[in-house]
């Protein structure tokens, strides 16, 4: 029926062409709305049992309230996000009721991927320092980060990082023409 009204090809159909059913704390999780676009890739993961107890008190705080929660959303080629570009994606988040938007720019040095845990890269954020190199390196890979990516962070209650940072999530889309038009 869909065809009738639009050239566009259906994105994230099931293979017997029906469109696929999240069930909406999942698509709140991992999209951060229950209407995800799904014509790009970007999720958002969890990461509250990681980040207990770190050195990062905003994190550790989060991580130890019911009912809340701290998430990570890894942007593929976010790095080379301007600082006035990432201000403006803060603003975004705080219109969603986060008090904030932290962040790790991960700038290559050398080959290969700090995801793997191999080769030499730096980490560019306010935050690093109090998370500590290793806790850093372990979220890297938790999100399959790589050199040119960057990651955003959410901690607050449930729902407020999950709208923040889906709000954030279509914003890096649209940053990073992610958002393929031929697409419905």
């Amino acid at each position: 029926a869909t065809k009738k009204f639009s050239k566009k090809k259906l994105a994230a159909l099931n293979d017997d062409g029906s469109f696929k059913k999240i069930p909406w704390r999942e698509a709140m999780n991992k999209y951060g709305t229950d209407k995800p676009d799904l014509r790009f890739d970007l999720e958002i993961m969890p990461i509250t049992e990681l980040v207990k107890g770190c050195g990062f008190k905003i994190f550790a705080d989060m991580a130890g309230e019911k009912g809340c929660a701290v998430h990570a959303l890894k942007v593929g080629g976010g790095a080379k996000f301007s600082r006035k570009e990432i201000d403006e994606i803060t603003e975004i988040a705080k219109d969603r009721g986060a008090k904030g938007l932290a962040y790790i720019i991960i700038k290559n040095l050398t080959q290969p991927s700090p995801s793997k845990g191999e080769g030499k890269y730096e980490l560019q954020s306010p935050i690093v320092k109090f998370l500590g190199g290793e806790l850093a390196r372990a979220i890297i890979k938790e999100v399959k980060a790589e050199a040119g990516d960057i990651i955003f962070f959410g901690a607050d209650e449930w729902k407020t990082v999950c709208l923040s940072l889906g709000a954030v999530r279509n914003e890096c889309a649209l940053k990073l023409g992610l958002k393929d038009k031929t697409k419905a």
